[in-house]
């Protein structure tokens, strides 16, 4: 059985009080290409998206090398 996508919970996040404590990067979906395009997104998603995806992967690697 195959599911389309994972959610990865992170403690750090839920003993922050975030709820819920999902843990961005690693739990994107399999599929999401498949949910863009004409008729479902804006013309710019696509590259919005992966703007923003290497902007918080940028920000958590800064935050994780700051420990």
């Amino acid at each position: 059985y195959i599911t389309e996508g994972q959610i990865i919970l992170s403690r750090p996040l839920h003993r922050k009080g975030i709820s819920p404590p999902i843990d961005v990067l690693p739990s994107l979906s399999r599929l999401k290409d498949k949910g863009i395009g004409p008729g479902k997104t804006r013309e710019d998603h696509a590259d919005t998206f992966n703007q923003l995806f290497a902007a918080y992967a940028r920000g958590k690697e800064a935050q994780e090398l700051a420990v």
